[in-house]
């Protein structure tokens, strides 16, 4: 009997030392397999980062829209962000009379080498991109491309394929920027809003509220300035065989609570992009200034450029008349015919736009804008000068004319704004006839 009793004690000893080796084996399983599972959560969070790209902080830096600073306030060295834009529009006087457009799909790339060497470029598709349909007019472009050296915050060095830093607009053209579903017109007729170019910048803070760009850019070529603007047809590309260059330079003051303030202007010479015998000087400077406060949004600008020597252009009209009579736009050929290479040898431009954000009175979520735009141009300021064969005025009548827009203009999300709004354009001189447009939008930037 005892040795019975025994046995079973041995035994239960046993299978008790066993078990509990067993749970202690377990444990340890569980506790590997539990680490294990921290690495791999921990890698899975690393992919999605790099795929997903994290919440960036919504800042500009040197003056760019936050989508395209999204690289200096990111934490991976890589960045991809963006923007784009869709709109309808309606306009009773021409055929047909609706369109329906997606106007810009623009990607950003981004990449840090290191903590102060940063590189960044913006990719346009336009008009849906290259194509071969020349209604259609799309393209796609190199917008920026450079290298930031960030040697400190009162100065730093920018070189490659630059935004000129002019206006309101040029350095921060996303579309939730601004209100209208249109550029402001004298963003883009003077100013020519994207304007980018090949040069080096330096750009900082003098002090904490005082900042500066300045540097050289290649100058735009003249040979393909067009009747109606000003020098926005002669922008090139990333590729530009030129020997004009220009100095530019911009002060911005933001010492006020929701005011940022400043001068920006471009000096140099412009000519044909393949010769330096066709000469002329460019020179343009703005005004500008926004105020965002206590639901506010109001812009301001006001710029004015001249075209000396522009006699000496050499422009030759006749290839762009015969191109407008084939495509039976005979009033345009016309247009060009007259003007036999002449060009406005003085520009100005001014526009105001104010809205105020009501949603806090209707009751919602985001931000609702009812706005109000006017725009004043003058494409032919000097329009008694003889310009050329024949007088600018002769050959472009309603080159002076108002703009203004109204419209309302909604933020579901900062980055996202929907739009309607309409646009009645006068003219001021010339015997042309006055036009409404009607326009529905959306703009968004990621």
């Amino acid at each position: 009997m005892k040795r019975k009793i025994l046995l079973s004690l041995a035994l239960s000893s046993f299978l008790f030392a066993s078990e509990a080796k067993d749970i202690k084996a377990l444990k340890q399983q569980i506790k590997e397999l539990q680490e294990t599972q921290s690495l791999l959560l921990d890698e899975i969070q690393d992919v999605r980062n790099k795929v997903e790209l994290p919440d960036w902080e919504y800042k500009s830096v040197s003056g760019l829209g936050v989508a395209a600073s999204k690289v200096y306030n990111s934490k991976n060295k890589l960045s991809i962000g963006g923007y784009g834009e869709m709109y309808w529009k309606h306009n009773q006087d021409t055929d047909p009379k609706n369109t329906t457009e997606v106007l810009r799909f623009i990607p950003y790339i981004g990449y840090k080498f290191n903590d102060w060497i940063v590189m960044n470029t913006e990719i346009e598709f336009e008009h849906g991109g290259a194509n071969d349909h020349d209604d259609y007019q799309g393209y796609t472009i190199i917008e920026f491309s450079y290298v930031d050296f960030l040697l400190n915050p009162k100065y730093n060095i920018r070189v490659g394929h630059v935004l000129v830093p002019m206006g309101n607009i040029n350095l921060n053209h996303e579309p939730p920027q601004y209100l209208t579903t249109e550029r402001p017109t004298v963003e883009t007729k003077i100013i020519p809003s994207t304007w980018h170019t090949n040069g080096i910048l330096s750009y900082g803070n003098f002090t904490k509220h005082l900042s500066y760009y300045a540097g050289i850019v290649t100058a735009p070529d003249a040979s393909k300035y067009e009747i109606g603007t000003f020098i926005g047809k002669g922008r090139m590309g990333i590729m530009q065989p030129t020997d004009n260059y220009g100095y530019t330079g911009r002060l911005d003051y933001t010492g006020v609570d929701g005011l940022n303030a400043g001068f920006s202007f471009f000096s140099g010479n412009t000519g044909d992009k393949t010769t330096t015998n066709v000469d002329a000087k460019v020179t343009m400077w703005d005004i500008h200034a926004i105020y965002k406060l206590h639901g506010l949004d109001i812009k301001f600008a006001h710029t004015v450029g001249t075209l000396g020597d522009n006699t000496n252009l050499g422009l030759d009209d006749s290839t762009k008349a015969t191109e407008l009579d084939e495509k039976g736009n005979t009033a345009e050929a016309d247009t060009y015919r007259k003007a036999n290479g002449s060009r406005a040898g003085k520009v100005s431009g001014t526009y105001l736009t104010a809205g105020y954000n009501i949603m806090p009175m209707v009751g919602g979520k985001g931000k609702l804008y009812p706005f109000y735009e006017i725009e004043m141009l003058d494409m032919d300021v000097n329009k008694d000068l003889k310009t050329g064969f024949v007088s600018y005025e002769e050959a472009h009548p309603n080159s002076k004319y108002t703009q203004q827009t109204y419209g309302l203009a909604y933020y579901p999300t900062y980055t996202v704004v929907l739009r309607m709004d309409h646009t009645v354009h006068s003219n001021d001189r010339g015997s042309g006839k006055d036009q409404e447009w009607t326009y529905l939008s959306i703009g968004y930037l990621f």
